[in-house]
């Protein structure tokens, strides 16, 4: 339609393109911050060398890190592709340097340690469902009653990254946890859904706990224990991966367990854990002696 504004259009498109919520809603966000970067309502109305501006600014002057870099440009060029199509050299010469960075990994002690310390039951059965079952953080916020098949032991993903359904085990030690803070709120649908300002769980309530407060809960934590490091909710993914391979999981069937599309991307959890490096080091201190 004529009178739809540029978000509304672009948000359009990526529907279309079948982007989920959260992509769409960062994409809007990087369109957006460049119109403001450039005083303008619409990033429609800028021209090319406005646009290579915004990203020569955000590399040189506030040196974003490459996972910030990727989010801004794949939302601006979504954004010239589409809804506002230009045939620029400048979408199609920009690259980004890869990311080498290891994730953060806790010991399993620590783990425990943040379990323990966790008060309310809603945030302990959340976050040991997202530790023992290896779960994205809105994979694990999205659980319905449905979902979890106690007969053979498994949780069924239906609202994975990129649309793809998997099935993952569900740990015995799970199971209680779930069924314990079920019963405490008993809702038809929702495993984990939003509580009021008293903390209690309506009947008629059809949302889930938000992102902001389960990651709130996890950070008030963190400084509870004085840990340095920065430990988010994805961080207990990390762990269960590099538990799981230090205990002798296959890496092929731990990738299906983590819902990877290429096993390259589970074969980063190899160099995060010590499995199988001690007989490694015997035997090269075996071999490189000096007479």
């Amino acid at each position: 339609m004529k009178n739809e504004s540029w978000d509304v259009r672009m948000d359009g498109d990526m529907v279309i393109a079948g982007l989920s919520e959260r992509t769409r809603e960062t994409y809007l966000r990087a369109a957006r911050q460049l119109a403001n970067f450039h005083r303008r309502a619409d990033p429609g109305t800028l021209e090319e060398h406005q646009v290579k501006d915004y990203l020569l600014w955000l590399r040189t002057e506030k040196r974003a890190v490459p996972g910030t870099l990727r989010i801004a440009f794949n939302g601006i060029r979504f954004f010239y592709r589409h809804a506002c199509p230009r045939d620029w050299i400048t979408l199609l010469k920009f690259r980004i340097p890869k990311e080498t960075k290891l994730p953060a990994v806790l010991t399993v002690d620590e783990v425990q340690r943040i379990m323990n310390a966790i008060v309310l039951p809603r945030f302990r059965a959340y976050f040991w469902t997202v530790y023992s079952c290896g779960l994205r953080q809105n994979e694990a916020l999205a659980l319905q009653t449905g979902d979890i098949d106690s007969q053979r032991m498994r949780i069924h993903i239906h609202r994975g990254k990129g649309a793809k359904d998997r099935l993952v085990p569900l740990p015995a030690s799970t199971l209680d946890v779930l069924r314990e803070y079920w019963r405490t709120h008993r809702h038809a649908k929702l495993l984990f859904p939003k509580t009021n300002v008293k903390g209690v769980v309506t009947s008629s309530v059809q949302q889930t706990m938000s992102e902001s407060t389960v990651q709130g809960a996890l950070r008030r934590v963190v400084v509870e224990l004085k840990f340095t490091r920065n430990i988010s909710v994805h961080c207990l993914r990390h762990s269960y991966a590099t538990h799981l391979l230090e205990a002798g999981v296959n890496l092929r069937v731990l990738q299906q367990y983590l819902g990877h599309s290429s096993l390259k991307t589970t074969s980063r959890y190899l160099h995060l854990t010590n499995h199988g490096q001690e007989e490694a080091v015997r035997k090269i201190n075996g071999v490189m002696q000096i007479d």
